[in-house]
């Protein structure tokens, strides 16, 4: 998979405008206009839900009703009445997005408006997108603009388009920033960047999507993100150590080369992921890679072999590659070897960020 810059354009926009024009309450403002079935005066009275209490009163009504599929403002107007009837329920305030979150205004506008596709996706990707961040990053879980935030973000739209389609999962995105204006930024390049996965690799399924996100460039940003950061997964809280950039070589003896190697590291407790680009001219191949920060010191990692999809079709990978890097100062170096290319070679790279 090649580098490349994210298009965010029209998508960015309206969650630009979206954040400043709106916000997660729906008692701060004069409503103009019906939303769905329901009337102005009665959509501003009643507050808004939890992700859970639409899901759950949704269910409610297509198990009683199953003809309020074919009847989507029937369908909105059973949601409303039957959340209207229950008691408050308890709110959580975990900055990582749960079920037990209340939304925001836009987005119970949007589910209102079309709650088929509100349910499909929402029911496919929240608690999804929650647990495999709280798995898969346990020292950032959490944390809001970490990397276990961002990594949530990005796998959340994508398990959305992959449920529903990609327009759709772009408008309750676009939705959902309306909670948190304050972090819109972060949060709406890493949507992009699930976005511009799915839209890369559309064969691809949700676990290999999943790898892809994992496996792939984290950067720490301390300000405004730059702009040459490409399909990079943003954080700006919880650095670790091996959270870096590295630039140097990368020996291939088995086909007489010495490549131009940019090494990207990203560290949860002593978890290490990542990948790295590999060039030789015109020849261009990125390793997704995975492994641990071991008790002496030694960074070892385990070289995921590419999907199809992912690889250029003039270059054979090296299989079941491995390498021990050690540390000296700015400096990681050691052996790789593999199964099919059975001289190794050596990885010598310098920290650049």
């Amino acid at each position: 998979m090649t580098k490349k810059m994210i298009n965010k354009g029209f998508f960015v926009l309206i969650i630009f405008m979206s954040g400043l024009l709106s916000n997660c309450s729906n008692d701060t403002e004069d409503c103009t206009a019906n939303v769905g079935p329901i009337s102005c005066e009665e959509f501003q009275k009643q507050a808004i839900p939890t992700y859970k209490q639409f899901l759950n009163s949704y269910e409610a009504a297509i198990t009683a009703e199953p003809d309020l599929l074919d009847d989507e403002d029937g369908l909105a107007l059973q949601i409303f009445n039957d959340i209207k009837a229950q008691s408050a329920p308890n709110i959580s305030t975990n900055p990582m997005f749960s079920l037990d979150n209340r939304m925001c205004e836009e987005e119970w506008k949007l589910v209102l408006t079309k709650p088929i596709k509100s349910y499909t996706a929402m029911k496919a990707s929240i608690q999804q997108s929650l647990t495999a961040a709280m798995e898969k990053f346990p020292q950032d879980a959490g944390k809001a603009n970490s990397k276990a935030d961002g990594f949530r973000r990005a796998y959340w739209v994508l398990l959305m388009i992959d449920a529903t389609d990609t327009n759709f999962a772009k408008e309750m995105a676009e939705a959902h920033q309306t909670c948190d204006p304050g972090s819109i930024t972060i949060s709406r390049h890493n949507l992009a960047v699930g976005i511009d996965l799915i839209t890369d690799f559309p064969t691809a399924t949700p676990i290999q999507l999943l790898d892809l996100l994992l496996e792939r460039r984290y950067q720490f940003i301390d300000g405004q993100i730059p702009s040459d950061i490409g399909d990079a997964i943003v954080f700006n809280i919880g650095r670790q150590k091996y959270d870096a950039a590295y630039k140097g070589t990368l020996t291939n003896p088995d086909i007489g080369r010495t490549w131009v190697c940019n090494l990207y590291l990203h560290q949860d407790s002593n978890i290490i992921r990542g990948e790295y680009t590999i060039t030789y001219n015109n020849d261009f191949l990125t390793r997704r890679f995975n492994g641990l920060v071991n008790s002496n010191g030694t960074i070892s990692i385990d070289i995921s072999y590419p999907y199809a999809f992912e690889l250029p079709s003039n270059i054979v990978p090296c299989e079941n590659a491995q390498a021990v890097l050690t540390e000296n100062g700015d400096n990681l170096l050691g052996p790789w070897t593999s199964t099919n290319c059975s001289q190794g070679g050596i990885i010598d790279v310098d920290k650049i960020n």
